[in-house]
């Protein structure tokens, strides 16, 4: 139960920091937030989406299967476009961030590449049935 509200927590922060930045559709709803500065719709939004998922899983455990397992190829392969371009096409030109590595930072981010490379060669082969 715990880690169910976690996850909704952290992913109604995922959507909130896209949604600042425009490129959601109707960004303006999520972006609002209560009094406290917690982004509400945004919880309401991932609670939604999460219950339409777990209602999935009633009809047949095996389509609930496929669909969680397709959406691990897409997460990975986006961590390797984020790794890549920083690495090779925005080096230089990415601004300063709040938080520096300094000289590691180039080594996180090779690091990032190959594992994330490795995890989907690693989803994308064949499974072997004896």
């Amino acid at each position: 139960m715990l880690d169910t509200t976690v996850s909704i927590v952290a992913s109604s922060r995922l959507v909130f920091a896209v949604a600042c930045d425009g490129v959601l559709p109707f960004s303006e709803r999520p972006i609002k937030v209560d009094k406290h500065g917690q982004p509400k719709n945004d919880v309401h939004f991932i609670s939604s989406v999460a219950a339409i998922l777990l209602l999935s899983n009633l009809p047949s455990a095996v389509a609930f299967t496929s669909l969680m397992s397709a959406t691990a190829v897409p997460t990975i392969l986006s961590y390797i476009i984020i790794a890549f371009g920083r690495l090779f096409l925005s080096k230089d030109k990415f601004p300063k961030p709040r938080w520096l590595l300094g000289f590691l930072s180039k080594s996180f981010l090779v690091v990032t590449f190959l594992w994330n490379l490795f995890t989907a060669v690693i989803l994308f082969s064949p499974r072997l049935i004896l």
